[in-house]
């Protein structure tokens, strides 16, 4: 028996219109995350990013009603966006300032200052990892 109709899923699916809110929903998520950076410091700054990852495959999820495997990548791919912009937008709050300069920046040191040895990294990098899972998986509907 078959409980999915995935002809009539697959006709109503909106893939531009997930694009569309799943690059806004990361640009918001990305404030949100410089904003709750001014505030808390740390490796537990990093659990923010499970809710970001969480709120963009759930917005991906009811805009673009997609059971294929696309959603899940534009998904992550949001996700990272809105990893880059958050530590784009934290820069930019503490300096007061916006340029590409400062973007390219912040892209360095949050790649640079991510990969060195030490024991708090490493929880970041889990959480991250664990935020892409959780953004791969709640962004399609089956």
């Amino acid at each position: 028996m078959n409980v999915f109709n995935t002809d009539n899923l697959r006709n109503k699916q909106r893939f531009p219109v997930a694009m569309i809110y799943g690059i806004i929903c990361s640009i918001i998520c990305a404030i949100l995350i410089a904003a709750f950076y001014q505030v808390f410091h740390g490796w537990y700054y990093s659990l923010i990013y499970v809710g970001a990852a969480l709120a963009i495959g759930n917005v991906i999820k009811y805009m673009g009603r997609g059971i294929d495997i696309k959603f899940s990548i534009l998904a992550v791919l949001c996700f990272i966006l809105c990893l880059g912009l958050a530590e784009f937008f934290r820069y930019a709050f503490m300096l007061q300032t916006i340029s590409f300069q400062l973007f390219t920046y912040s892209l360095t040191e949050f790649f640079g200052n991510l990969f060195t040895a030490d024991p708090y990294n490493i929880v970041r990098i889990i959480i991250i990892a664990y935020s892409g899972y959780v953004a791969y998986y709640t962004a399609k509907i089956v």
